[in-house]
């Protein structure tokens, strides 16, 4: 990636593209398992996730149609739903925020998405939770996109416009992460909009994120001697 234009032209010329090369073995590989693409649809998302982030469009289109499997073979498993979902949502956590990743990324997942839906095999329930999940997946995918544009340099504490546009991300974060029951990432949402508003001296904002805080640890009934 870090090749000048020229050199990357002419090494393609020479060598061809080994990422499009990669993908359409991954493509063929996954045609060839065949019966037993259900087996390993689970272990291999995140293999996908990781390899369609990559920022060329060839690549994109050859692995995001496989997403649309991945799916159907997740709905057609009793508990694959939800695994398949926590595959997808921590992997890309882990490599958006790491860099990977752009806004054309999610529209071309979208789109893929949509469109192999509603001409796969899938009942009209499933194929409406299968679009709900879809778009809870994309709208992350989004959150962490901009999250990401604001860890990548130190917070402007000069600037109001700068910090108020921080605690929005971190916000629609945190509000994403509650409404999918993710306590561990609301948490740290909690205690990243806390430092943030300390910053900015919104005290009540601030506290009422610690009460917040508060009420979603867990505190047992036992009582602790004293040392």
């Amino acid at each position: 990636e870090t090749l000048s234009p020229v050199r990357r032209m002419i090494i393609e010329q020479r060598c061809g593209d080994i990422r499009v090369s990669v993908a359409e073995t991954m493509v063929k590989m996954w045609v060839a398992l065949g019966r037993l693409q259900s087996t390993y649809a689970f272990h291999l998302s995140s293999v996908f996730v990781r390899a369609s982030l990559v920022k060329e469009e060839s690549v994109r289109a050859l692995l995001l149609p496989l997403y649309v499997d991945l799916l159907v073979h997740a709905f057609s498993s009793e508990d694959g739903v939800q695994d398949f979902y926590d595959e997808m949502t921590a992997s890309l956590h882990s490599l958006v925020t790491s860099g990977m990743g752009d806004a054309a990324f999610v529209a071309a997942l979208g789109d893929v998405w949509e469109t192999g839906i509603k001409n796969s095999s899938l009942d009209e329930e499933g194929m409406q939770q299968c679009l709900a999940m879809v778009k809870r997946i994309l709208r992350l995918t989004s959150l962490l996109i901009d999250f990401r544009s604001i860890r990548e340099g130190p917070v402007d504490t000069t600037s109001s416009a700068g910090l108020s546009l921080h605690i929005s991300i971190v916000y629609n974060m945190l509000c994403f992460y509650k409404e999918t029951d993710q306590l561990d990432m609301s948490t740290s949402c909690l205690l990243m909009l806390i430092e943030l508003n300390v910053i900015a001296e919104n005290w009540s904002e601030a506290g009422f994120a610690y009460l917040t805080c508060a009420d979603m640890l867990d505190f047992g009934d036992k009582q602790m001697l004293p040392a």
